[in-house]
């Protein structure tokens, strides 16, 4: 390719031939196109990291399954929601502002029934942030107006936090 900026574009999904290190391209790092900078990176064990300068011959464009494969992990894995605009995840906060005692449906994933319960507290950065009087759950939903979902294992569609 004679001309790399054809090739990989600001926000491309590129990732390490032979594995081991997925990332967002941000940019180029030389004038030689032999260097490239990055926002998210997602490395083989799962972790991830920031801004950092790759060499362009190590590296392919993702497919599209691949990119959205990508997105989906970092976006689990840093609990928040990609940004196109500023090729970062950044934080989400909860869907339903709960107050305490508030009646709420709680569970810890898709295959568990939805339970009763009262909300406590909201605890950032955790898999389970929504404390409640017995322990903390993944999913938490207003109990009012999904009375139906109580004891059963169907989907919350709502817009809710799930």
């Amino acid at each position: 390719m004679r001309d790399w900026t054809k090739f990989f574009k600001r926000g491309d999904v590129v990732i390490k031939n032979g594995g081991g290190m997925a990332v967002v391209f941000d940019g180029w790092a030389n004038d030689a196109y032999t260097e490239f900078n990055t926002t998210v990176n997602l490395y083989c064990d799962n972790n991830t990291g920031e801004e950092e300068v790759c060499t362009t011959l190590l590296f392919r464009k993702a497919t599209e399954e691949e990119r959205n494969q990508f997105i989906e992990k970092v976006e689990r894995i840093l609990k928040g929601k990609y940004n196109p605009d500023t090729l970062q995840v950044e934080p989400v906060k909860p869907t339903y502002p709960f107050k305490p005692f508030d009646k709420v449906l709680v569970r810890d994933d898709e295959n568990n029934i939805w339970y009763a319960n009262y909300f406590s507290h909201y605890r950032e950065d955790e898999d389970y942030p929504y404390a409640c009087m017995d322990s903390s759950y993944r999913y938490c939903i207003p109990y009012e107006g999904n009375e139906h979902l109580l004891g059963t294992t169907d989907t919350y569609t709502e817009g809710g936090s799930e």
